[in-house]
């Protein structure tokens, strides 16, 4: 399994660096694409390709993928969302 709890700081890591790199070399790079084509509609079909990328990607993961452990896990020993206090108004 890719993300698992031992990784979870090496994950998030390598999250936050790829975010940080495009969002310092993103810019330049649509403002060069404007440059060249003089529209900025191709650029918007490229993210919509990508979303759909992504939305089937997320289509084959198993339903409750990552969690579904910890909730039957939880739901085993009782502690469903009702039987937890809320922090802001105390244990009820």
């Amino acid at each position: 399994e890719l993300g698992t709890a031992a990784r979870a700081g090496s994950l998030a890591g390598a999250f936050l660096l790829v975010q940080s790199l495009a969002g310092v070399r993103g810019p330049s790079i649509v403002g060069y694409w404007f440059d060249v084509a003089g529209s900025k509609r191709a650029l918007f079909v490229l993210l919509a390709m990508f979303l759909a990328g992504a939305f089937a990607l997320m289509a084959t993961l198993a339903p409750g993928f990552g969690e579904a452990e910890k909730r039957s896990s939880a739901a085993r020993r009782g502690e469903g969302v009702g039987n937890v206090p809320s922090p802001l108004f105390g244990a009820e």
